[in-house]
């Protein structure tokens, strides 16, 4: 008996293959245009994408715009086939740097002068940042420069770079010095300080600016130089006047000091804005241009109080004279004047003329009268001699006549 084949009724099914969508990736210049290209693989047989019933290849899409230095995932989506479905593999887009044009790129500024405000030594520029390119005082900087996000260098690379420049010193020539005030004679070194501004602000000594002085003692110019530091090089100058002392006369004879009284005048000088130490500074007294020795006036303080002695007014002229007090840093004048002795007040007063014997007005050295000699005088043998003589010559004149007589 030959085998039987029975046939049941039943459905019969075919499961569809399943196709593979692939984003592979890609890397594109910052500029440049993804392919975005899908590659479909799990074609049953010899079957393939062009032979495949109503076959529609899937896609990927990018988004509009793709920034520089950026990474983006995209999955194929899409897609469809008779007898097929499908499954999807995403990729990755990747966007490249934008370079930094070469002549962009971080420099540092040549020639910066400190001028007090703050100063751009390197600047930012197009796809980088910099840090530490901006300072005001003098001095040598390190700059940083980074490309911004999405940049690079013109080489490629990303990595920061460091930028070397500077601000110099300025002339402390070019500060504006304020002029110095006279100052009066201390007989000490006088050191006033000086006033310098660069624009508007004001300089400081010991971090701006070191001073010297020179000659700055007596009465006379004094120096003052200035060498700059810090933020400020290279020396400048000025000067001050150092004025004597103003000395008047406070207090001195009002009337004419007569020759013969015994007067000892007194003058009195005091030193403006000073008069404490007025005495501190005499050195000595003229007279008509002549010095007098320390011993022909007394000097003592409370001002400056000299008083002069009679001998100096008895070697002095009737008329004015001129007095004055020489003080290191100046002087002070008086005028005075010295009269003649009174009638009853003789110029010697310890060796008066003789009331009943007074002096001849045509001889005025020789007494009016004979002058007859003391007894034990000196001159007695010249009176008898001159005696003697007259007698003889009467006798001799007698005998003449008698002899005519007889003839």
């Amino acid at each position: 008996m030959a085998d039987s084949v029975t046939f049941a009724p039943g459905t019969l099914s075919i499961v569809p293959a399943e196709l593979t969508a692939t984003y592979a990736g890609e890397k594109i210049a910052w500029d440049g245009i993804p392919e975005l290209a899908v590659e479909v693989t799990g074609f049953a047989g010899s079957q393939g994408a062009e032979t495949a019933a109503d076959y529609v290849a899937p896609i990927v899409t990018a988004p509009s715009t793709l920034k520089p230095g950026e990474s983006y995932e995209l999955v194929p989506a899409g897609g469809s086939a008779r007898n097929y479905t499908f499954a999807y593999a995403p990729g990755i887009l990747e966007v490249g740097l934008r370079p930094i044009d070469v002549s962009d790129e971080p420099s540092a500024v040549e020639g910066l002068v400190y001028n007090g405000s703050p100063q751009t030594g390197v600047v930012t520029g197009r796809g980088f940042s910099v840090t530490g390119g901006e300072a005001t005082d003098a001095g040598s900087y390190t700059a940083t420069a980074v490309p911004d996000e999405g940049w690079c260098w013109s080489d490629g690379t990303a990595d920061a770079r460091e930028v070397a420049w500077s601000i110099a010193p300025a002339d402390i020539a070019d500060a504006d010095i304020a002029k110095v005030v006279e100052r009066v004679y201390t007989r000490l070194a006088i050191e006033p300080g000086v006033r310098i501004t660069f624009g508007d602000a004001l300089l400081v000594e010991g971090i701006d600016y070191t001073v010297r002085y020179l000659d700055n003692v007596k009465v006379g110019t004094a120096g003052i130089a200035i060498v700059g530091t810090g933020n400020f090089t290279g020396s400048t100058a000025t000067t001050f006047q150092i004025v004597g002392g103003t000395y008047t006369l406070a207090s001195g004879p009002d009337a004419p000091v007569k020759k013969g009284s015994g007067a000892s005048p007194t003058f009195t000088f005091e030193r403006k804005n000073d008069n404490a130490g007025t005495f501190s500074f005499f050195t000595g007294v003229e007279i008509d241009g002549t010095a007098l020795d320390p011993d022909q006036y007394d000097a003592r303080s409370g001002s400056a109080i000299i008083t002069l002695k009679p001998a100096v007014i008895e070697g002095l002229s009737t008329g004015t004279h001129k007095l004055v007090a020489v003080f290191e840093d100046g002087f002070g004048e008086a005028a005075f004047e010295v009269g003649a002795a009174d009638p009853d007040n003789p110029d010697d007063p310890d060796n008066p003329d003789d009331p009943d014997n007074p002096d001849d007005p045509d001889n005025p050295d020789n007494p009016v009268g004979p002058v007859v000699p003391d007894s034990g005088d000196a001159s007695l043998p010249g009176v008898f001699f001159t005696a003697l003589g007259c007698i003889g010559a009467a006798l001799l004149l007698a005998a003449v006549l008698v002899r005519k007589k007889a003839l």
